[in-house]
């Protein structure tokens, strides 16, 4: 690792953007890859199922390569919920999400309990073809067990996380969607790089709409 060995070798951490609208969907499978930087690329598959009007789960799970030298298992489950519907009187739309995520590997595991919400507006542009930029403020719990060594002064235990994601999903037809999206982040116990990603989505059922 050279230099930066002493501050940032083989940190059980990893960082990736949420890809998540501001809307519950139906149904829809998403696959991406994002680049962590010294966190890693991700390989994500994503599945989030509707279940109430308001109400909706999701399931990540993937790899994580290239993490301080080694390559890590993801997986993690969601639970949202749609604090804001667009209307005509509400420009904005915001899901608010809770979940519990868990990367396995080299050096222990690295658990992280996050709290995000994403905001946007969806811009109908006709013949199936719609436009969702939405950002996605985070907060998070986060657990490092067993871990080898730390990024940044980071240090074993439990610790607080925060980040800033922006990202936009451009529906090519109301059933395929490419996404991309991006992750500022921070945290006192483990990754402290940014992300950036790309992914596709399949909505077998189409997209719920207000």
């Amino acid at each position: 690792m050279g230099g930066v060995s002493g501050t940032r070798a083989d940190a059980q951490a990893w960082v990736y953007p949420t890809f998540q609208q501001p809307h519950v969907v139906n149904r829809e499978f998403t696959v991406a890859v994002a680049d962590g930087g010294y966190d890693g690329t991700s390989y994500l598959f994503q599945w989030r199922e509707q279940l109430a009007s308001r109400d909706q789960f999701a399931f990540d799970g993937g790899l994580a390569t290239g993490v301080g030298g080694h390559a890590l298992a993801f997986t993690g489950v969601y639970y949202g919920h749609q604090l804001l519907q667009q209307r005509d009187s509400e420009p904005i739309e915001a899901l608010g999400t809770l979940g519990v995520t868990i990367a396995f590997g080299h050096g222990g595991t690295y658990t992280r309990i996050p709290l995000d919400v994403s905001i946007g507006h969806r811009f109908a542009f006709g013949n199936g073809v719609a436009l969702t930029p939405y950002v996605v403020p985070r907060g998070s719990i986060e657990f490092c067990t067993g871990c080898v060594a730390h990024v940044r002064g980071g240090s074993e235990g439990t610790g607080v996380g925060g980040g800033f994601g922006v990202g936009a999903n451009l529906e090519v037809t109301p059933r395929f969607s490419v996404r991309f999206d991006t992750m500022i982040n921070a945290s006192t116990v483990g990754a402290q790089d940014n992300a950036i990603g790309f992914g596709v989505a399949w909505s077998p059922s189409g997209l719920r709409r207000p």
